[in-house]
């Protein structure tokens, strides 16, 4: 458990302070549950950088030759924020309606989990095809701290029928 609260505290000050890393954080986890303490901050650190809109997230572990010493090297980026969000492959909805299901906005920082929830609402509405992450396009604007968001949907096909319920 020490491991694991030193390596939290070693990834604090640097996501906390808002700035890009010019080099990258070291982290050093010692221990029986080296690996285990090493992935959990790890996995923190990428939510926690998720939240704040930073985009680039990259790690390199390296194992000096025992299980019980791990040492990682994270690089994170700047934080983004949303630049243009526009839509491509609809055609029965118009933006306003799949904009209103959408918890993010343009100039709101790009929260990938609020992002994740966006998706599920506009899938909720049941005309697409379900949506994921892998179907947004982002594209970084020159400025560095923008990106411009283009979510590609698929209609459903139309003139289906599905029925449910109980068969006696």
């Amino acid at each position: 458990m020490r491991a694991f609260t030193l390596c939290l505290a070693l990834i604090a000050p640097a996501v906390a302070a808002g700035q890009p890393l010019d080099h990258p954080l070291e982290v050093r986890s010692s221990g029986p549950s080296a690996v285990d303490a090493l992935c959990a901050c790890l996995l923190d650190a990428r939510r926690k950088g998720e939240a704040e809109g930073r985009l680039d997230f990259t790690a390199e572990v390296e194992n000096t030759g025992t299980p019980v010493d791990v040492t990682a090297r994270i690089w994170i980026g700047s934080p983004h924020s949303i630049g243009r969000i526009t839509f491509a492959g609809h055609s029965g909805i118009d933006d306003s309606t799949l904009r209103r299901a959408l918890t993010v906005h343009e100039r709101d920082v790009l929260d990938l989990g609020e992002l994740r929830r966006s998706l599920a609402r506009i899938n909720d509405i049941g005309v697409f095809e379900p949506l994921t992450l892998a179907d947004i396009n982002v594209v970084h604007l020159n400025d560095g701290v923008t990106a411009d968001l283009t979510i590609s949907l698929r209609e459903r096909k139309r003139g289906g029928w599905s029925v449910s319920g109980r068969v006696l």
